[in-house]
């Protein structure tokens, strides 16, 4: 082979090697569109509850973790908005597969009731992010996303735990 026929090909090959690797797979792409959709119906859901807990808390140690967790969540949407709009423009969007939150039980009571009732409400709309950040941290062909769901999934889990410790104590008043 001769030796400019040998640089064609070496450069035909790194060429492609540097495209092919800007390329997700189609499978790993369409996780990434459909973790970013759902995961920010489902925050936009929290930002919601959280909304409640500001202006109902009996507790403000609640309402803190509520202020708390709408700021991470907005800043969260913010970014998975920018991820969307700028990796993935033409993805057909994804519908939200999980279970709306049901509010109406919230709305009427008050005091310490509504603080252990947004508790439990919270606690089990908290596994819906945790799996799928595990999910996008698993299956997202983009190193960024994969290390945001498993930001979620961790800061989801430790927001668990201590809502669980706030339910346990205000549970005997």
């Amino acid at each position: 082979m001769s030796f400019i026929k040998y640089i064609s090909v070496f450069i035909f090959l790194v060429s492609f090697n540097c495209i092919a690797a800007q390329v997700q797979p189609m499978h790993m792409r369409q996780y990434s569109v459909q973790f970013l959709d759902e995961m920010t119906v489902h925050h936009e859901g929290g930002v919601k509850m959280a909304d409640m807990a500001i202006s109902k808390a009996f507790h403000s140690e609640l309402r803190e973790m509520a202020n708390k967790m709408k700021s991470a969540q907005l800043r969260e949407i913010a970014l998975m908005k920018e991820w969307r709009k700028d990796l993935f423009p033409t993805a057909p969007t994804y519908k939200y597969q999980g279970a709306e939150m049901d509010m109406s039980k919230l709305e009427n009571l008050t005091g310490n009731a509504f603080d252990l009732a947004f508790l439990d409400s919270m606690i089990m709309h908290h596994p819906g992010a945790i799996f799928l950040g595990r999910e996008a941290a698993a299956r997202s062909g983009t190193s960024e996303i994969r290390s945001f769901g498993n930001k979620i999934a961790q800061d989801q889990t430790k927001e668990v735990i201590e809502m669980r410790k706030m339910r346990d104590m205000w549970t005997t008043e």
